[in-house]
């Protein structure tokens, strides 16, 4: 599918260090990727999850932590793999951390 082989773009350029690159790789990802219509309720839409969690990354470095707090925040409960749910959960806390919201970060920690 060409969600994944966005986000597998997107991949290799964020381990190249091209963050702008990823950035726009995983942007085309998450639009090509199937979804929910509704984010309140948790559902499995894991290619979209996979996607959003790993632009908070690319969010991360460009230190926009607000954006990838809500990126992390969709994709926890849009079917993110439950097996790799603690990457979601570090990285939201950093973000929360990195915003000064010491009590959410130690949430997400949990």
């Amino acid at each position: 599918e060409k969600s994944i082989t966005m986000r597998k773009d997107g991949n290799k350029s964020f381990q190249e260090g091209k963050f702008s690159e990823s950035l726009s790789f995983y942007n085309h990802s998450i639009l090509l990727a199937p979804c929910s219509n509704n984010f309140d309720v948790e559902n499995e839409s894991i290619d979209f999850a996979m996607s959003l969690t790993n632009r908070a990354a690319v969010l991360g470095k460009f230190e926009m932590h607000k954006n990838a707090v809500e990126d992390l925040e969709v994709a926890i409960n849009s079917g993110y793999p439950k097996h790799l749910l603690y990457k979601a959960y570090q990285r939201l806390a950093v973000a929360y951390e990195s915003l000064g919201d010491q009590s959410n970060a130690k949430y997400a920690y949990e």
